[in-house]
């Protein structure tokens, strides 16, 4: 298990090194091939389409678990069945979104009702069309890819999808450089898609040739079986994309497109904390199904004290050195275009700091497709949030964001979401959430304290001042977290796996 977690690990977090590559290079192209106003346009737009990964109903996550359970159990009828009858699933909702997206764009009046000063209603229209025909087709792409997953090979597909974003990336920056508007860069994000599913299809015929995704072996039953569990995942769907494209919408309408573009470059420095959290979320999934599976509940204990210790160990190092360098980051990233509110930026790593718990404890609900409460809280939270969003955003301004996203996590998430998980493995919730807090706040003290000495006292340019405050704040957070939050137990389990992995190596 150990072994197909850290090749997983590396996968996932070449992923989110790839990521933060474009990032870094993308947004001063973006602002320097188009006005602030116009980037703000194009991600609230970005943001409109997205809501149409709505249609997926969770279908994706609920097949995937399943076919997880039956491949490791070597039922390959019943894997046939189940995968046969989401890839139908997954045909019809893109052929009918197709067709629906298509009479949408042309009759709405997107330009109008999102106030666009620099898209046209015609390249509005464009684009939203162009972005969602991307999005449906990414539905069918993932079930092709997900084979490698459910088979334990988490990390072929992760590379897989690695290699369709180096592709999108290299297709978005020579759109760019070549002077492509909106719509080209729309355009060009498609056929990278087409082409690494089609390698992958080739690919699985060749190694996996009964597990093709195909129609042959399409049941109703097996659709009225997944769509339990998945209608729960499409409220977690639902409620992210209410906390993630929803303010972008509110900040566009209120505020218009060059705060929507600093709020965007906020949010994705500050979302490296979330992406650690899906990194490891995202490497245990498989094997937190194949265990709950077979009812190891004492693996599954000591699994989710480990992810939750180490996924917010890692997310404290993180914020402090954007809480400290944060502004400067921006300042340096954008060339200076976009001067960085210090308070959204240290508001919105709090948020994510404090959402780094409960989101790696959820894993083990989602992953055992029992995440009814999950779902509950999660969709709860993101409609508080984003009301309290609304509410503040003439008070405070774009402040608002974090602090209404915040106040409805805290409301619905950050203690129903870690004691259901609790409850499914065992666990005794009162003893574990004192130690985790006892642990996070000491974690939190010194790793501020270590943060703020080598902020003060390290000389140099600016990439030396943020690689030494960073090495010194992991130092410390790990040193403190290995002493004073782990038990001697978990050390000596991460010890032993540490030393297996390295001579499997």
């Amino acid at each position: 298990m150990w072994g197909r977690i850290s090749k997983g690990l590396a996968a996932i977090f070449f992923g989110q090194a790839l990521v933060i590559a474009a990032n870094v290079l993308l947004v001063p192209l973006y602002l320097g091939s188009w006005s602030p106003t116009l980037y703000g346009e194009w991600l609230a737009l970005f943001s409109l389409v997205s809501y149409l990964s709505t249609l997926d109903l969770g279908m994706n996550m609920a097949v995937t678990n399943q076919l997880t359970q039956t491949y490791a159990c070597g039922k390959l009828d019943e894997y046939a069945r189940y995968q046969h009858s989401a890839t139908a699933f997954y045909v019809f909702v893109a052929v009918t979104g197709s067709i629906l997206l298509a009479v949408a764009v042309c009759i709405l009046p997107l330009a109008t009702w999102m106030g666009l000063r620099e898209v046209s209603a015609i390249d509005a229209a464009w684009v939203a069309w162009l972005l969602g025909i991307q999005l449906l087709l990414s539905l069918v792409a993932g079930l092709i890819a997900g084979v490698y997953r459910t088979t334990g090979d988490l990390a072929k597909s992760q590379w897989t999808n690695n290699c369709q974003r180096t592709l999108l990336f290299a297709s978005i920056t020579a759109a760019l450089a070549l002077g492509g508007g909106v719509v080209a860069v729309a355009a060009v994000q498609i056929w990278p898609l087409v082409l690494v599913s089609l390698l992958a299809t080739c690919d699985i015929r060749r190694r996996y040739h009964t597990l093709l995704p195909g129609l042959s072996r399409v049941s109703l039953s097996a659709i009225r079986d997944l769509l339990g569990p998945s209608l729960f995942f499409f409220l977690i769907m639902l409620a992210n994309g209410l906390t993630q494209q929803g303010p972008i919408l509110l900040v566009s309408s209120a505020m218009g497109g060059a705060a929507v573009a600093m709020l965007a470059v906020s949010r994705t420095l500050t979302n490296l904390i979330r992406q650690t959290v899906g990194a490891f979320n995202s490497a245990l999934w498989p094997d937190i199904t194949r265990l709950e599976a077979s009812g190891n509940l004492t693996q599954l204990r000591t699994l989710h004290h480990l992810l939750v210790v180490s996924c917010s160990t890692l997310c404290v190092v993180l914020a402090v050195v954007l809480w400290y360098h944060g502004a400067e980051i921006i300042r340096v990233w954008t060339g200076g275009k976009l001067e960085p509110d210090s308070t959204l930026l240290r508001l919105l790593v709090v948020q994510l700091v404090m959402q780094s718990p409960w989101i790696a404890s959820s894993t083990f609900s989602a992953a055992a497709n029992r995440h009814r409460i999950l779902a509950r809280s999660y969709l709860i939270s993101g409609i508080v949030g984003l009301a309290v969003t609304a509410i503040l955003l003439g008070r405070i301004g774009i402040w608002a964001v974090p602090v209404g996203l915040m106040l409805g996590e805290a409301m619905a998430c950050y203690h129903f979401v870690v004691r259901d998980t609790c409850r499914l493995i065992g666990q005794e919730y009162g003893t574990f959430i004192i130690q985790f807090w006892r642990g996070m706040a000491i974690v939190t003290v010194g790793a501020m304290a270590v943060g703020w000495a080598s902020q003060q006292t390290i000389p140099g340019p600016f990439l030396i001042r943020w690689t030494g405050t960073g090495v010194v704040t992991s130092a410390t957070a790990i040193i403190v977290a290995w002493t004073a939050w782990l038990t001697r137990e978990e050390r000596m389990i991460l010890l032993l796996s540490l030393r297996n992995v390295a001579c499997r190596k």
